[in-house]
């Protein structure tokens, strides 16, 4: 009867412990601390006064004046995926892009180009041509387009109309393209890597 009894004892507790699957699911995370990333994962606009930068599978977003962390932006769908560069852009600063570095989630689409509104957190757009991770993203002046460039040996650079989700134009840049420099006007994109500086028209103005 005594051993009857502390089976049951011992069945009841285990009942009572949290799954640990169920547990890990519902943690969220809410604030990072601390920096170490490379020029290309980090992102500052004037106009709101807000920094970007990439935590793993996050984009935190500070206000650099009062040094108060106002958001995180998750990719919807990719809890493990992880960026690897970001852009503040749009004429106020509206507007957050970040690169999918690689994602981990089975049945994936691929990495993507992510876009959400600053303000809300909300995502806008996720924008897939790279198939080996996004190495970097660059706002038109306006916000209207958005420039991409894939990681490793993809060294495709991809024209957006990101408010659609279509592809206007790609070249192959032949390396890996290192920096994305609009000109002031919007009317031209400059790319640069290793050997490799050029400039095209985007017809954007």
């Amino acid at each position: 009867m005594a051993e009857a009894g502390r089976r049951r004892i011992v069945k009841q507790q285990a009942s009572l412990r949290p799954n640990a699957e169920d547990t890990a699911a519902n943690l969220q995370l809410t604030r990072c601390i601390g920096l170490g990333v490379s020029s290309s994962a980090l992102s500052w606009h004037r106009t709101p006064g807000i920094l970007a930068y990439t935590a793993g599978p996050a984009v935190v977003v500070i206000n650099v004046e009062s040094r108060v962390q106002l958001r995180l932006l998750r990719a919807s769908g990719h809890p493990h995926t992880v960026f690897c560069c970001c852009a503040v852009g749009g004429r106020d600063g509206t507007l957050v892009a970040a690169g999918e570095k690689f994602v981990t989630n089975p049945g994936s689409l691929g990495p993507a180009a992510v876009v959400w509104e600053a303000s809300n957190g909300r995502q806008l757009a996720a924008l897939r041509h790279h198939k080996h991770g996004v190495n970097r993203v660059s706002w038109s002046p306006d916000g209207r387009l958005l420039a991409t460039t894939g990681a490793h040996y993809d060294a495709q650079l991809c024209l957006w109309d990101w408010q659609n989700g279509t592809l206007l134009a790609k070249v192959s840049a032949q390396v890996e393209v290192h920096n994305l420099c609009w000109t002031e006007d919007g009317t031209a994109l400059v790319s640069a890597g290793k050997e490799h500086l050029k400039a095209g028209h985007t017809n954007s103005a």
